[in-house]
C-alpha cells in the first residue's frame, strides 16, 4: 500500500511492526512471518517508486562457514563488538557483557546465513568475496570467516551495473540480495 492509501487516520493491530523494508527489515518480517506472527511492516518510500539501500548496498554479507570453530568465531565477534582490542577506540565501545551476548549470538546464527537465503530460493547462490574483514582479530581463519556476494548468475560481474530491471536469473550482488528477500 503507497503511503498515499493510508487514510488520514488508522488504527492496525499486529504482533510485530517492522519500521523500513530494506535488507534488515526484510529478514525480521521473513523470520517473524515464518513462525506464525502477524507483521505490518511501514515504510516511507512511497511503492511505486521505492528503491531500499539494500539494493545499493553492494549485495555482501556475511556468514562464515559452518564448520568452523564456533567458540573461535565467538572471540573473533566479541573482538569486532567489543572495542576492548582497538586501543584507538575512544567512544562506541559496548559494555562486556552486550558484546559477550552478542558475539555468542553471532557465532550460532551468522554461520546459518547462507543455508537461510538459500531457504528462502533455491536458484539463489553466493560466491566468496573475501576471508575475515578484520584478518589480525584473533581467530580469523580457524574461525572460517567469509564475506559473501550474492548472485543468481553465479558469478559477480556486473557490481556496479544497475540491475534493477534485469532478469533475476542474471542478477548479482546487491540486486540479486534484494530479489533473495
Amino acid at each position: 500500500m503507497s503511503r498515499n492509501a493510508f487514510p488520514a487516520s488508522w488504527d492496525y493491530e499486529t504482533d510485530i511492526l517492522i519500521v523500513g523494508f530494506g535488507g534488515a527489515g526484510a529478514c525480521a518480517a521473513i523470520a517473524a512471518a515464518d513462525r506464525g506472527a502477524d507483521v505490518l511492516i511501514v515504510e516511507k518510500q512511497a511503492e511505486d517508486g521505492y528503491y531500499s539501500n539494500i539494493r545499493m548496498s553492494g549485495g555482501a554479507f556475511h556468514s562464515p562457514r559452518p564448520d568452523g570453530n564456533r567458540d573461535v568465531l565467538e572471540a573473533n565477534a566479541l573482538a569486532m563488538f567489543s572495542g576492548d582490542n582497538l586501543p584507538w577506540k575512544l567512544e562506541g565501545k559496548l559494555p562486556s557483557a552486550i558484546a559477550s551476548e552478542l558475539a555468542a549470538a553471532w557465532a550460532e546464527y551468522a554461520p546459518q546465513n547462507l543455508a537461510w537465503m538459500q531457504d528462502l530460493d533455491p536458484e539463489y547462490s553466493a560466491v566468496e568475496e573475501r576471508g575475515a574483514v578484520f584478518p589480525e582479530f584473533p581467530g580469523a581463519d580457524e574461525s572460517a570467516y567469509r564475506v559473501l556476494r550474492s548472485t543468481y548468475s553465479g558469478e559477480i560481474n556486473n557490481k556496479n551495473r544497475c540491475q534493477k530491471d534485469d532478469p533475476k536469473s542474471v542478477t548479482e550482488s546487491c540486486e540479486a540480495f534484494y530479489t533473495c528477500l
